[in-house]
Formats: C-alpha cells, structure tokens, sequence
C-alpha cells in the first residue's frame, strides 16, 4: 500500500468512513452521546494511551483490494448494495438525504478504520453582529457540543508529519436529555493534507497559533501526496478540500427550521485563544520525585530525558518543547495548564469575486470539560459528513473542478438564497 493511500485510510474516519446503521431513533442526546465517550474505556492520564493502526491487523486483508475498489466507486451499483462494515459505514456518513445523525454511537459495530483521538465537550456561542442564519445567527448559543482532534498520519507522535483534524459536533437543543438531529463541522488544520512537522497541537514550534478550517486546499497542488489525495477523496464528494457547513445555517438554537433563505460562511476558521503552557506535577518512581507531566510515568524516553534537568521541566511548563522527544498530541492537550480556558474564536472568512478578504471573528468555541481518550470517543462516535448538493460534472475533469470551486467562492459564502 503506497504511503498516499494508507494516508488517506488513515484520515477516513475523520472526513469518510464513519457511517453507521440508519436508526427510527429521533436522534441522539449530548447526554447519551457523551456518557459514551466519557465512559466507554477511557484511558487515563497514568496509563498507556490506544495505538490503533489505520488497519488493524483483525481487518481480513485479503478483503483490502475489494474495500477500496468498493470505496472508490461510491456511486456505482456494487458500492449501493454491498453490505460490508466498511461501505455501510461510509454509505450512511455521506448519505445526501441526510444532514444530520440518526443515531450518533454505534456500539454493535464499531467503525474498522479510527484514527488517534481525543474529545471535549464544549460550548458554542455566537456574536450578536453575524450576518448568517441558524446556528450562525446573531447571539446563537449552544450550551452542548462535542469536539473531537485526530491524527491522520500513521501514530500520534510529532518526530514526523502532522497532519491534525478538529470535528465539531452541535447539538441544536438547550436540553442535555434532548434527542436531536446533531450538525457537524469537519475541519483540517491550516496545513491540510501538504501536513507539517510540529510538536504542539494548536501552535507551530515558535509559538504561533495554528488555526483549523473546513477549506484546506492543498498548498501545491502538484505535489505527489496532495495530488493523489486529492483525487481519491474526490470520487467521494468534489470539491473535497472545502467541506460544506449549510446544514447548520438551516435550524436554529432550539432544533426548529430556519424561516427564510438560509445563510451559511463558504469558509469557517477556529483559531486558539490559549497558550501553549502546560502542567507539572510531582511523581514519584524508583529513582525519585520527577516535576513533569503525569504521562511521563508511562513514558519511559521522557522521564529519563528530563529527570536530570529541571530547566527542561520548567520548558515544559512554558510550552517549549524538544524535537528529540516524540511527544504524543493526545498527552500534550491532556498536559495543558488547567488554569488556561480552552477556547477557540470562530470566525469566518469573507469570499467573494475578488477571492479570499478578510478574516472575521464570529463567535467562540469554549471547551467545557477536561480531555478524554476513550474507546468510546475512537470507536463508536460518529460524524455525518454533508456532501455539496451539486457535484461537478465527472466529463469535465479538473476545469470542472476548479469551476465548481470558484463559483462557490464567488457566492460569497450563501449558495442558499443570499
């Protein structure tokens, strides 16, 4: 398997394969949902965290070659009617009948690709100046929310590319126990698939922050990794570098349809308003107290590497790190300093004939519990991913691509009516 495609398995439970039965549920409740993820083996900060492969080895190879033959021809006849976990999964997340999640966990069949990842629970409110409808109305407020990062790459460590994922999952109610059609954003960090090589999650190596967005085209499209990736995710949905929030413009904070045209950004943007700075706490081993963070006791690199120098220690509280330790994303956002508020501004960017103008602040993204790595966060939480209601025409190649991009873009953000 090329380096591209074992990539792109990687990412597919991030942007595809997350699919699961369709349900007569009405819904599902951020309680419910929550008490999954929360609850379902988690892994605490004392113990090893999950190394899932973005195959495991349980997943019959010699099914491969069908599987991605199947994948790839996700409108043909044989991807319609096959009943294997993999294409039922993807089926349903990209199913354009729906917008929403019928039911939002699968416990009975978890999905067979999970990349690395690691949820919050969080709060959405927005600007009382937004000019868009729904959940991007003026003053907008979503008490329930679920944010999930993932790896796309092959293991969580940051001696090699990241390449990083934020979903948003909004629950579109102001009563936990409500069952409700959920809507997501789904979002790569500012590098896309062109990925880059970082210790921190939210900010580069000297400290600036790194920003998450639903349109990450690729930076050189003629580059051999964003060049077939490009092309594989486009049999799914084109344009697949920009992946449409319209659902969320549609009902508003209660669940109820919007009346009127709807409104939704082209571009959303997620930007951290926090500091890299992390916690240290005292452990004891057989050597000593260490001041570290608490993963360093299942980590043996890194407390040998700073058991003899306190000035790396106080480094770490600081948020500078060192690129000779392989440090996991997973155990970095568990680390950060709790006096710190999690919080990313939501903003948009305005599009239109000229391109790409300016940035503006929309709303902000509070994260209002700690993190949790679970099974039930990797394996059963799912995210529907909206298609474009109109796909370019397959005749037309990469003119047709580029096209339907561009007048996406020049709409401004609002192809619903303004």
């Amino acid at each position: 398997m090329t380096r591209s495609l074992a990539l792109a398995l990687a990412l597919t439970p991030c942007l595809l394969s997350t699919g699961l039965a369709q349900s007569d549920e009405p819904g599902s409740s951020f309680a419910d949902v929550w008490r999954t993820v929360a609850e379902t083996r988690p892994y605490h900060e004392d113990e090893p965290l999950p190394a899932r492969k973005p195959l495991p080895r349980a997943f019959p190879h010699s099914l491969i070659p069908d599987e991605i033959r199947a994948v790839f021809l996700v409108r043909a006849k044989d991807y319609a009617t096959s009943d294997s976990n993999l294409i039922v999964r993807s089926r349903t997340t990209l199913d354009p009948a729906t917008t929403g999640d019928v039911r939002t966990v699968n416990r009975a069949n978890p999905k067979p690709l999970h990349p690395l990842g690691i949820a919050f629970s969080a709060r959405w409110e927005i600007r009382d100046d937004s000019p868009f409808t729904g959940l991007f109305a003026p003053g907008a407020r979503l008490p329930y929310a679920i944010v999930r990062v993932s790896s796309g790459t092959r293991d969580a460590k940051s001696l090699d590319e990241r390449i990083l994922g934020m979903a948003i999952k909004l629950f579109p109610t102001q009563d936990p126990a409500q069952p409700v059609l959920t809507r997501n954003i789904l979002t790569l960090d500012q590098f896309g698939f062109d990925a880059n090589v970082r210790a921190r999650p939210f900010h580069s190596d000297a400290g600036e922050p790194i920003y998450y967005t639903n349109f990450a085209p690729p930076k050189d499209p003629n580059a051999f990794l964003p060049r077939n990736l490009n092309r594989f995710f486009n049999h799914f949905d084109a344009p697949n570098e920009h992946r449409p929030v319209e659902a969320l413009a549609e009902v508003d904070a209660e669940g109820q349809p919007v009346r009127g045209p709807a409104c939704a950004p082209f571009e959303v943007v997620f930007r951290p308003l926090f500091e890299p700075r992390f916690r240290l706490q005292a452990i004891e081993d057989a050597y000593g107290p260490i001041h570290g963070p608490l993963f360093w006791q299942v980590h043996g690199p890194h407390r040998d590497s700073f058991r003899d120098s306190p000035k790396l220690a106080r480094d770490f509280a600081q948020g500078v790190l060192y690129r000779t330790v392989p440090y996991d994303f997973r155990d970095l956002i568990r680390a950060y300093d709790p006096a710190d508020a999690l919080a990313f501004e939501i903003c948009y960017v305005e599009w239109g004939p000229e391109g790409r103008g300016e940035t503006k602040p929309l709303g902000t993204l509070t994260i209002t519990s700690r993190a949790v790595v679970s099974d039930g966060g990797d394996l059963d939480l799912h995210f529907h991913h909206l298609s474009h209601p109109e796909q370019p025409d397959p005749a037309a190649g990469k003119a047709g691509l580029a096209e339907r991009l561009e007048a996406l873009q020049k709409q401004g953000g609002c192809p619903m009516g303004h």
